[in-house]
């Protein structure tokens, strides 16, 4: 349980790191680029986690 637990704490720690502003917060008001900013975001930190695996 622990051991899962760190890797959780670990990604939101990268997710923060990754983040120019708020990690929650979104710039734009629409759904749809605000669907946009988060996948962007989400394969950023992807690219991130597979660069350290390899």
């Amino acid at each position: 349980m622990t051991q899962q637990q760190n890797k959780v704490e670990q990604s939101h720690r990268l997710a923060r790191a990754l983040s120019v502003s708020h990690p929650r917060e979104f710039l734009s008001v629409e759904k749809k680029t605000q669907e946009l900013e988060e996948g962007c975001k989400r394969l950023v930190k992807n690219a991130v986690i597979c660069w350290n695996y390899v």
